[in-house]
């Protein structure tokens, strides 16, 4: 089952309140970066859906983005980081970018406001949407690497609400909270992945953090 946990080909415009968004406050070296970790991140899918995990090598995944082997690694540490999209630095721009949030808002505004402009367009491409989905109901290990860049990003998140906070050490809520708002992401993110309608994610995860702040009512 798939994972919020990376942003290979996420391409957010704005957050919803209308602030930049990370993505548009990068200069063109980076926006290049970006692509290349996109282009990177596609190859590695198409290879391994045509020849299974186990069968492809980083040097295939290179060579199909017209990379060396040397600047796929400055994008991705393994195989299987690539198929999946895991940006190593995704966790850090997202801490960064909750630092930067307007310092009036409450601490549950400000990480969905950070979420959704990471994941808002995630799967808003609907042919990358169907292999991702096809990819990971073939080779279910890969949760093994999104599992790992989950806790990783609940970690620098929760440090970056503690700084934001100015809490005690010893005090549980910084990783409460974001271990929360991530398990939303992720559900929402996997109902707009699997439901046969296809919601966008943007929509999926507004709905989401919504219903966990005030519960529908049960149905009689």
């Amino acid at each position: 089952m798939t994972s919020p946990a990376f942003d290979a080909s996420a391409t957010p415009d704005s957050e919803p309140d209308g602030l930049p968004s990370c993505e548009q406050t990068e200069g063109l070296r980076e926006r290049k970066k970006r692509e290349t970790r996109r282009r990177i991140h596609h190859c590695a899918l198409d290879l391994v859906a045509e020849h299974g995990i186990a069968g492809i090598t980083t040097e295939q995944i290179a060579a199909a983005a017209e990379v060396s082997p040397r600047t796929f690694f400055n994008y991705f540490p393994t195989k299987d980081a690539a198929i999946v999209g895991a940006s190593p630095d995704l966790p850090e721009r997202l801490a960064a970018h909750l630092l930067k949030r307007p310092a009036a808002e409450d601490i549950l505004t400000a990480l969905r406001a950070v979420l959704l402009a990471a994941f808002g367009t995630l799967t808003s491409d609907e042919a990358l949407r169907r292999r991702r989905r096809d990819v990971f109901a073939r080779h279910p290990e890969l949760s093994v690497t999104t599992i790992g860049m989950t806790m990783e990003l609940e970690k620098v998140l929760s440090a970056a609400v503690a700084q934001r906070l100015e809490a005690d050490p010893n005090d549980p809520y910084p990783r409460l909270i974001a271990a929360a708002t991530l398990a939303v992401t992720r559900a929402a993110f996997v109902h707009a992945q699997y439901a046969p309608q296809h919601p966008p994610i943007a929509d999926t995860l507004q709905l989401a953090f919504a219903q966990v702040l005030q519960p529908p009512a049960a149905a009689k």
